[in-house]
């Protein structure tokens, strides 16, 4: 048999694999690369049942059928290789592939269970829901199964179905999730993929553990700096003790939104260096706020008029080639903030790659 007679066989009259040799042969007859396997399997429906070689259940179709289901291997199914049961998304790999293990898995995602032992859950029992507690968990070939404590009469059941289990809180395994990676109460982590997403309290997202990190520092360096400042009577605005009114950190869509600050610095005769400082909203003070005198806490110096002002915090640079002109802090006012707000679609990204002049 020539290999065009073999491809027409393949495909108008299949039959299933019983060897890696008609495995192999299969893959090169349907276009995968020849180190591929393609393991084939016929599902046979005879006079309206539908018959295996590991289960038989009733069909609704009344006429003889022969159903192909194909998995694809890129390589030797022992050896833990990727797999694919879909043909196209197969093929398209097979033209980008360069090892057996390029896609770490194909289509074979490791199963991940929804709920964690002490996750309060309700359970599906005859159309209605009842609360519970998650008591065990068990991995089992189809997924998992789950024990119970429900909360009315301390009653137990086994062997639950994940399909049967909804979240009392949606969030639940993303306030896990975050917790298990050390982050503070309250914030939320979901898996994308190879990458997480991060998000605070107050909305914020972070692509990575590093600037999520870097936010929480400098949440902390404020919050304690405004409890400092409490504990010695100060706790105004600009800190010289003169009864301004304290920086509200909340309240505002700003709080907790980054910002990028150039500033210029004559460094000689003839040279000036121009410094690119990243920083954090983490204060404001409303144009209703007034100090110990009764008066504004802030008139515009654009306007005259009381108005917002907003304290901005920058993050601490361990090396730069001109530190004396790194600024900690600065004020502004909320035209000013809004020229150097980083835009929300590139929140919580890291920061472009810096040298030691930026």
């Amino acid at each position: 048999m020539n290999l065009n007679e073999f491809i027409f066989k393949v495909l108008h009259d299949p039959k299933a694999t019983t060897c890696a040799e008609e495995e192999r042969n299969l893959a090169v007859a349907l276009g995968y690369p020849t180190t591929w396997r393609v393991h084939r399997k016929l599902i046979k429906k005879e006079g309206g049942q539908e018959k295996d070689k590991d289960k038989e259940r009733e069909s609704t179709e009344g006429e003889d059928q022969i159903e192909i289901m194909d998995v694809i291997y890129a390589g030797n199914p022992q050896k833990g290789v990727d797999r694919w049961y879909n043909h196209e998304a197969a093929m398209v790999a097979s033209l980008e592939s360069t090892g057996p293990y390029h896609f770490k898995g194909g289509q074979m995602l490791k199963a991940v269970a929804k709920f964690a032992k002490d996750d309060e859950v309700e359970v599906r029992y005859k159309r209605e829901w009842y609360a519970a507690t998650i008591s065990r968990r068990k991995k089992v070939e189809d997924g998992f199964r789950y024990s119970v404590i429900y909360t009315e009469d301390d009653s137990t059941q086994d062997d639950i179905l994940e399909s049967k289990i909804r979240a009392v809180n949606p969030d639940a395994a993303a306030l896990r999730l975050a917790k298990s990676m050390d982050l503070p109460s309250g914030w939320k982590a979901v898996r994308l993929g190879k990458s997480c997403v991060m998000t605070a309290p107050d909305g914020r997202t972070f692509k990575t553990k590093k600037a999520a990190k870097r936010y929480i520092d400098a949440l902390e360096a404020e919050a304690a700096a405004l409890a400092a400042a409490a504990a010695s009577g100060v706790g105004d605005a600009d800190g010289d003790g003169d009864g301004d009114p304290p920086w509200r950190t909340t309240g505002h869509e700003y709080i907790g939104r980054s910002v990028v600050y150039s500033h210029e610095h004559r460094t000689s005769g003839t040279r000036t260096a121009k410094i690119n400082q990243n920083g954090i909203v983490m204060g404001w003070i409303a144009e209703t706020d007034k100090d110990s005198q009764g008066d504004p806490g802030y008139v515009s110096d654009k306007t005259g008029k009381p108005a917002a002002l907003f304290y901005v915090q920058f993050e601490d640079l361990k090396t730069h080639a001109y530190p004396k002109f790194l600024l900690h802090s600065i004020d502004m006012e909320l035209h000013e903030v809004e020229e150097v707000l980083v835009p929300e679609e590139l929140q919580g990204q890291p920061s472009p790659k810096k040298n030691r002049y930026s």
